[in-house]
């Protein structure tokens, strides 16, 4: 099944539609989605690229620099972006979708209660409504230079623990509060398209609960069914969806499973289903235990390489990673 969402909003862009970069591509398939008839964002890393390790070019430098509004899903994400950022103009806004509040921010290493309980139950609560304020910087008198401005959305300034997976798009709940939040920002910078924003705001959220409920039915058959990971990245749609029992060999973005992660993968591997490997980079001791118990092994992606970039990106990405958990659990048709 393929998403499509030609029926959002046609306008003609404004004179002030707004010049927004999107580090990953989730992220610049739902500020596309928000931006259909008013513009389109920029991607930052280019695709088949590990954010985590990719050093920005002078053009894609250019783009963040020249940009009025950065969406971004944090520097854990993309750490080449935190340079760039703290140097940003003094009018760019610069979205951190990873602070929004009412958020589920899933443990890079969670406990098994943490890991059993449903993300409902885990979200973050302070500020659940993830309302957005923009800072623009006061001026005193002409005296006081502004400030770089800034945007909260649901308590962005306030501390927030980076002891968390990065991989937050992966829960649809929480795409869902980075459509919100985009099509705030979007609107304050940009009040003659707001109407255009709201509108295709409200079609993006019902195309990812359409996908959302496609992805459901299609794993219904597998919940229950355990399956063993390269690292934890998989927690949020395994969480979301249900599945699982999950066993990782190691934490979030791990390079070497630790010795106790890898007996504890062995020994679930006499009823594991499969191996997921993440696509962005390779896992060794994944393969090889693969290998050693006749396991198939499945790619994940989770960055949505394979999925082409525009506004229909997020659903479909998530019907297509719904898809991959069904091959890996045996269910595929």
């Amino acid at each position: 099944m393929v998403v499509c969402l030609m029926s959002l909003t046609p306008s003609g862009a404004g004179a002030d539609a707004p010049t927004v970069v999107a580090d990953l591509p989730p992220v610049h398939g739902l500020v596309a989605a928000v931006m259909v008839g008013r513009g389109a964002p920029d991607l930052l890393v280019p695709v088949g690229a590990d954010p985590r390790d990719h050093a920005l070019r002078a053009a894609e430098a250019l783009l963040l620099r020249r940009a009025d509004i950065v969406v971004t899903q944090g520097r854990e994400m993309t750490p080449a972006l935190g340079p760039m950022l703290d140097a940003r103009r003094d009018d760019q806004i610069v979205l951190n979708l990873t602070a929004l509040g009412g958020l589920y921010r899933r443990p890079a290493t969670p406990t098994e209660e943490e890991a059993s309980l449903p993300p409902e139950a885990q979200a973050d609560t302070a500020e659940a409504e993830a309302e957005v304020e923009v800072e623009v910087g006061a001026e005193d008198g002409g005296e006081a230079a502004p400030e770089a401005r800034s945007v909260t959305l649901g308590g962005a300034d306030r501390d927030v623990s980076t002891d968390f997976d990065p991989h937050l798009w992966l829960d649809p709940e929480n795409a869902i509060r980075f459509v919100h939040a985009i099509n705030t920002v979007l609107s304050v910078h940009d009040p003659e398209g707001a109407s255009v924003y709201a509108a295709n705001a409200t079609e993006t959220i019902a195309a990812i609960r359409g996908a959302q409920s496609v992805a459901e039915l299609r794993l219904a058959a597998v919940a229950g069914r355990p399956f063993i990971v390269d690292d934890g990245s998989v927690g949020y749609l395994s969480q979301r969806f249900g599945l699982g029992p999950m066993v990782a060999l190691g934490g979030v973005d791990t390079v070497e499973p630790e010795a106790a992660s890898l007996a504890m993968a062995r020994r679930a591997a006499a009823t594991a289903s499969c191996v997921f490997v993440d696509a962005s980079h390779p896992s060794p001791a994944a393969e090889t235990l693969a290998d050693e118990h006749g396991l198939r092994v499945v790619t994940f992606d989770a960055l949505g390489h394979t999925v082409p970039l525009g506004p229909e990106h997020y659903p479909n990405l998530l019907i297509a990673l719904a898809e991959d958990f069904a091959e890996c659990l045996g269910q595929a048709d």
